[in-house]
């Protein structure tokens, strides 16, 4: 199972160049930031949005692939908060030397995703009404919406908050060939019970905590 560090993991800055020198830290398979692009252009990282476009401030996207670059085994996931950012984001990586493995969750057209980039499409971008139909314990049939927009775009891997990744759910992605990834888990007990079914990918703000349970 993949383990990823939540943008601010540890108690550190949400999407700041200090969680990012503290992600390279730490023996986890990837860290997470979340991708703008400000009214210039340029792709920065920051979780929500800027009505005036110029996100003062924020770290840009450049110096978090080129700190990331320092050790090229570590995976980034961009969850991308704007629609249309996939082919501007990889290019940027490209051109940063491309040497990290790359995913895109958020916002994602599996169609505009450069190739070699993992995309895990998230269950509420698939599905209208998701969290209110998993309450009504619609869980088999939300699978299997979710289950057939990923084979059609040819992802394998379904990105769903950990409180809706119910069982029956997940159980059913899996018979359809989709895998779980789940965000965000903090407690142990919630942890293991995901590395026990088998998830893709765990994402946590306390890696600190988990990973002695997860990998003692």
């Amino acid at each position: 199972m993949f383990i990823t560090a939540h943008s601010g993991a540890d108690g550190t800055p949400d999407n700041s160049l200090a969680f990012v020198r503290h992600a390279l830290t730490l023996p986890v398979d990837a860290f997470e930031i979340d991708a703008h692009r400000r009214a210039d252009g340029v792709l920065v990282i920051a979780h929500d949005s800027d009505p005036t476009g110029r996100y003062d401030g924020c770290p840009t996207l450049r110096e978090v692939f080129t700190l990331a670059a320092q050790r090229p085994a570590l995976a980034i996931n961009c969850d991308l908060k704007d629609a249309g950012l996939e082919r501007a984001v990889g290019a940027l990586f490209a051109d940063c030397g491309g040497a990290n493995p790359l995913f895109f969750s958020g916002t994602v057209a599996p169609a505009q995703t450069p190739r070699g980039v993992t995309v895990l499409r998230n269950a509420e971008e698939l599905v209208g009404g998701f969290y209110d139909r998993m309450r009504a314990g619609e869980e088999v049939a939300c699978a299997q919406d979710i289950a057939a927009r990923c084979l059609a775009d040819g992802v394998t891997v379904a990105n769903v908050y950990y409180r809706a990744c119910t069982d029956r759910f997940r159980e059913t992605l899996a018979a359809h060939g989709i895998g779980v990834s789940v965000w965000t888990v903090d407690a142990p007990a919630d942890a293991l019970r995901f590395q026990a079914a088998g998830a893709f990918n765990l994402t946590t703000r306390a890696p600190g905590v988990l990973l002695p349970a997860l990998r003692p």
